[in-house]
């Protein structure tokens, strides 16, 4: 059975409700991809490594028979063993300040979505009780016993009483849902963004230093030549 669903009289928090729909299915669909992606970056750092581990023995192999391509194999090795331990150290810093961050907002449009449903219930047991209240009225009004006309009257005091409490708990929910609302928005604004800056901080901290170290193989094997 379908439960009833109140009538909504405040088209901020309608718009309110579509925006958390949608950013809560776009932060889990890009959530997943960024799951993805580090994982697939944690695989280069095995591959890094067993590259390295090769690059060792075919430096071994050639010893002193052919000292040239075993000094640049050796060194090929150290880089290439460096190479993995940085993809490692950017994966888990990706996945601490970027994967971690996007992952407990998720939590949090949750959360804030949680507010928004209890909001509803309150409005839906608001209007519940005014359209109560107004079925007392129309039992009064058509009342035609003298005898029962103060029980109708009580019946219509009570629903009263009843629809204004309602009615106060649903404005103190719908103040402190929008309150937290706009806090939830200021502050996802600032956090996604530093996360974000952080990512891309530390990718270009990683791509200088690979440069480095390609670099300085590539200086070596410069000079072997000349």
């Amino acid at each position: 059975m379908t439960s009833a669903a109140p009538v909504e009289v405040d088209d901020w928090f309608t718009d309110m409700k579509e925006y958390l729909k949608g950013l809560e299915t776009q932060l889990h669909t890009f959530h997943t991809k960024i799951t993805v992606m580090t994982k697939k970056r944690r695989d280069f750092v095995h591959i890094w490594e067993d590259l390295s581990l090769a690059a060792s023995d075919y430096a071994k192999s050639e010893g002193e028979k052919d000292s040239n391509l075993n000094k640049l194999f050796s060194k090929f090795t150290e880089v290439t063993h460096q190479l993995s331990n940085l993809n490692d150290e950017t994966v888990d810093t990706e996945i601490l300040n970027f994967e971690f961050a996007i992952k407990d907002y998720l939590r949090i449009t949750g959360s804030v979505k949680d507010l928004l449903t209890n909001r509803d219930a309150a409005l839906l047991k608001c209007q519940t009780a005014e359209k109560n209240l107004e079925q007392k009225k129309q039992k009064l009004e058509k009342n035609t016993s003298a005898s029962k006309a103060s029980a109708f009257q009580a019946e219509v005091t009570e629903a009263e009483k009843q629809r204004d409490t309602l009615k106060q708990s649903f404005e103190e929910a719908s103040k402190e849902c929008k309150e937290e609302i706009e806090i939830f928005m200021k502050t996802k604004n600032k956090e996604i963004t530093n996360a974000l800056r952080e990512m891309v901080q530390t990718n270009m901290n990683h791509e200088l230093r690979v440069l480095d170290l390609w670099k300085e193989l590539l200086r070596m094997i410069e000079e072997s030549s000349s």
